[in-house]
């Protein structure tokens, strides 16, 4: 587990902003009928997320 670093307010608004695009772009639009159906695509969604997708909360 990591943690926020001592001295870097604006750390907590990063890891928000990150959950609240988590929660608008996979949980809220992908139906989880199974254990395995949310393994295989949470795997999926986690490789776009941190290789594909443009990296639009940088650009703010």
């Amino acid at each position: 587990m990591r943690y926020i670093p001592p001295h870097y307010p604006n750390a907590n608004a990063d890891v928000e902003s990150s959950h609240r695009l988590i929660e608008d772009e996979f949980y809220s639009r992908e139906p989880i009928s199974s254990k395995e159906g949310f393994l295989t695509k949470d795997s999926t969604y986690q490789f776009y997320f941190n290789f594909m997708r443009k990296k639009l909360i940088h650009k703010l």
